[in-house]
């Protein structure tokens, strides 16, 4: 069982949503039909906001505002770091 951190003002009651982690190990659910990444609702952002929120901890589990940052990603950059995992 995963313990995921949040905070306690968080301005939805998350306890009527079911919480899954998606194949990319981030904490999600579904809210009116969209799915929904809980580390971008926590930042304010809605579904198709093209702001990206990083996990300053890598820790996708925590999800505390303190532990996030919006990020602008530079495509190029991006995918020479992703050439240079494989």
């Amino acid at each position: 069982m995963a313990v995921i951190e949040i905070e306690t003002d968080v301005d939805v009651d998350l306890s009527k949503y079911s919480m899954s982690l998606n194949n990319s190990g981030y904490v999600a659910f579904s809210k009116d039909g969209q799915c929904m990444l809980l580390h971008r609702m926590i930042m304010g952002l809605k579904p198709g906001d093209k702001m990206t929120v990083d996990h300053i901890d890598g820790d996708k589990l925590n999800n505390v505002r303190a532990n996030s940052r919006f990020m602008i990603i530079n495509k190029p950059v991006a995918q020479r770091a992703l050439r240079h995992q494989q």
